[in-house]
């Protein structure tokens, strides 16, 4: 009987808790990116666009890599050509038990708006073919949804028209006891204009799918004094929330965490920035969760907005679960677009 029971309590301390991370890639670590296998196949040399690992993909603190696409004229911007069909791979090998996963990484790209150029992201048997090379179209299993992580019905579809940097969100599903597949990312370009930015990702996640919401309905308001106050609405199950603003001039990241009893009557939160300079800033924030006894985070939603003095033109955006812009004067009226 206690054999029994110590087999149970084993069983029971194996399980994954939600939000637990399994896969962590930030390319900051020499051994885990000498695990990338890029560019395969003995044609990727007739590819004019290569995938890279370096600085012109970072976008962490105080990093120095990051995976993205250039050309091989000039490898070290984000740039590509179009000049003719092709694609480009990467791809790392992992093994994930049973479970469903969110597969999180933040990411940049233009590419045309023809429905089929951009990044398209698997996670696929290594039996299937995963080569670099001109091409006048995908392979058919990167066509259909069996292997894709974002789809529309039952075809799959690229990442594109993004030109600042977001945080995607995929859901990931094994379903054996084991799977041991590619987490493979294609870079496919058709014929014509280049529009640039090329592609680059950066923060990788592979976590267990957890229950902590979201924050909801960032905003920002600029002070008389010089600063910025970013607020955000509170949810019920969050007992704090970490929040760090980039300033894209310098790239410097300023980093907090504040309780959710600090939250308002109406339950909005709010965090004071100062001196931070004119032009782009970047805001993450993140809800931390006590599930089953364990703290727990969402992902981070991220939000834009321009830096001016008094009576300027404001600008903001945010990303994740929809989008939505917006145009302000400080002293006028008010136009939003929402989609």
């Amino acid at each position: 009987m206690k054999k029994l029971l110590y087999i149970l309590l084993l069983s029971l301390l194996s399980l994954p808790m939600a939000g637990q991370v399994v896969y962590q890639c930030d390319f900051e670590d020499e051994a885990e990116r000498s695990q990338w296998e890029l560019n395969p196949g003995n044609r990727a040399s007739r590819c004019e666009n290569w995938w890279y690992i370096g600085k012109a993909g970072d976008y962490s603190e105080n990093g120095n890599y990051g995976l993205y696409v250039a050309t091989k004229a000039n490898p070290d911007t984000l740039t590509y050509t179009s000049s003719a069909t092709m694609m480009t791979v990467a791809y790392r090998t992992l093994t994930l038990t049973r479970g469903d996963y969110m597969l999180m990484f933040d990411w940049i790209g233009k590419f045309k708006n023809n429905g089929e150029e951009g990044v398209y992201v698997y996670w696929a048997p290594d039996s299937l073919e995963a080569l670099s090379m001109p091409t006048f179209d995908l392979f058919e299993w990167q066509k259909n949804s069996t292997y894709s992580l974002r789809n529309s019905t039952s075809r799959a579809t690229p990442l594109y028209n993004q030109g600042m940097w977001d945080r995607a969100r995929l859901p990931l599903k094994v379903l054996g006891a084991t799977e041991t597949r590619r987490l493979m990312f294609v870079f496919y370009t058709s014929k014509g204009e280049p529009t640039n930015p090329s592609f680059a990702l950066d923060n990788i996640e592979i976590a267990y799918d957890t229950e902590c919401s979201f924050p909801t309905d960032i905003s920002h308001e600029l002070n008389d004094d010089g600063t910025a106050t970013v607020l955000w609405q509170s949810s019920a199950d969050a007992i704090a929330y970490d929040v760090r603003l980039r300033d894209m001039q310098s790239g410097i990241w300023y980093n907090r965490q504040i309780s959710n009893s600090n939250a308002n009557w109406d339950g909005m939160l709010q965090m004071n920035f100062a001196a931070l300079e004119e032009g782009a800033q970047m805001v993450q924030v993140r809800s931390l969760c006590v599930i089953d006894g364990d703290t727990v985070h969402s992902d981070w939603r991220s939000y834009y907005f321009l830096n001016f003095h008094k009576g300027e033109l404001l600008a903001q955006s945010v990303y994740g679960q929809g989008t939505t812009m917006t145009m302000r004067f400080s002293k006028n009226a008010d136009f939003s677009m929402e989609e």
